[in-house]
């Protein structure tokens, strides 16, 4: 097997990975940062890929949000009403995180196109997550 061949072989079953397991791949590493940060419990991600520029590349770019997590989070998701957002994380802390959830974004892209929000918490032990097309406005 020469290396296209095998690159085609990794792509797809990094695809079949994803299509199969995506939630739970996305799970486990959001339980695993849990484990590392104990205070971290909540998170954000927007996906935009902008429709139209003034002649600029279209790319795509996504927000983490661990430390300045989106009061729409409250509207995503069902918490509790006494839930506090990654209470005792410190900003170093909430660094670290996004930089690891940055590594699944294209992941993200894979499952839920280039435009997509979602939110994700740990609410007794469980990950809850949502997801939903975004639209950046532009």
């Amino acid at each position: 097997m020469n290396l296209l061949e095998e690159f085609i072989a990794a792509k797809a079953e990094y695809l079949r990975l994803i299509n199969e397991h995506g939630s739970d791949i996305m799970a486990d590493l959001i339980l695993k940062l849990h484990q590392e940060y104990p205070n971290f419990n909540v998170l954000s991600i927007k996906g935009t890929t902008p429709e139209w520029n003034d002649g600029d590349t279209c790319e795509h770019s996504s927000e983490v949000n661990v430390y300045y997590v989106d009061d729409d989070v409250e509207n995503d998701l069902e918490l509790p009403d006494d839930f506090e957002y990654n209470v005792g994380l410190t900003r170093e802390e909430a660094r670290e995180i996004e930089k690891e959830l940055n590594l699944i974004d294209d992941m993200l892209v894979e499952m839920y196109g280039t435009n997509y929000k979602l939110a994700a918490a740990i609410v007794d032990g469980q990950v809850q997550v949502n997801h939903e097309e975004y639209y950046c406005g532009y």
